[in-house]
């Protein structure tokens, strides 16, 4: 019915105190159904390939690949598959709660912690020396991306309208930051005229929409320049600048050092 890898390692945390109990995966075949369980810790469930549901507090919410799920402790939940492929990566953290409407669960989507929890499984099972070194790094990306895309939750606001537009925009965004973008594309994909576009999401969130997509960019080229052997021009690419000379003056003059520099500075 189902297959479970684990490993649990008590030394890895973050600068926060969070500390990693577990990271699991799951794979259920199609219909299959985890008993309910309720743990005193925080798990950040994270749907690797196929669709399933996620059932947390009385309430069920159909999840696919990309998808990111936190169920504070003490929160009744289990899962279950749609698909003969439903994969979960299954983080277990101590020392950490991060609050929804009703407090026990928050329904994200970020691609990005799948990566980086099948790194860390991937190098538990292959026994590197620098396991514990990588597992730590990896801990803190997945911890950064978590409270990164957190902080994007739309939050109630009675000014319904160009905010709340803006605020689908760059949720929008952050899923799709890799992509080609242009504000032609965005405009087009929300029905709205690409001036009315960068007026409003410059009043709302401080930059322009083509400068919020670099941040990321620039953000995501940092994780991998700190966690792999790629070169510039391979994350260069990776991370869709145009070409390796445009992303290092763009990385030096938000950052202050080369790509190559900052990669030696936190290696």
């Amino acid at each position: 019915m189902f297959n479970l890898t684990e490993f649990r390692e008590f030394n890895i945390q973050n600068n926060l105190g969070i500390r990693l109990a577990y990271v699991a995966y799951l794979e259920l075949k199609k219909n299959a159904r985890q008993d309910f369980v309720s743990h005193n810790i925080t798990e950040i469930m994270v749907v690797s390939s196929g669709k399933g549901y996620f059932n947390a507090d009385g309430e069920r919410f159909e999840v696919k690949k990309g998808d990111v799920f936190i169920i504070n402790s003490h929160t009744v939940h289990n899962e279950e598959s749609l698909t003969d492929d439903f994969g979960v990566y299954i983080i277990g953290l101590e020392n950490y709660s991060l609050g929804g409407e009703d407090g026990q669960r928050v329904y994200l989507g970020g691609e990005r912690v799948c990566y980086y929890a099948e790194q860390i499984v991937k190098d538990y099972e292959n026994k590197g020396k620098l396991f514990i070194d990588n597992a730590n790094l990896l801990f803190s990306l997945i911890i950064n991306e978590v409270l990164f895309l957190a902080s994007k939750i739309p939050v109630p606001n009675s000014k319904r309208g160009s905010n709340e537009l803006v605020n689908v925009i760059t949720k929008y965004l952050d899923g799709h930051f890799l992509e080609d973008l242009s504000i032609d594309k965005i405009a087009e994909q929300f029905f709205i005229n690409k001036t009315t576009l960068m007026h409003n999401f410059k009043k709302h969130v401080g930059v322009g929409v083509m400068d919020y997509v670099l941040t990321l960019r620039l953000k995501e080229s940092k994780n991998w320049l700190k966690i792999s052997e790629l070169t510039v021009s391979e994350i260069s690419e990776r991370c869709n600048f145009s070409n390796p000379s445009y992303f290092i003056k763009y990385f030096k003059k938000r950052y202050g050092l080369t790509p190559i520099e900052y990669r030696k500075k936190n290696r």
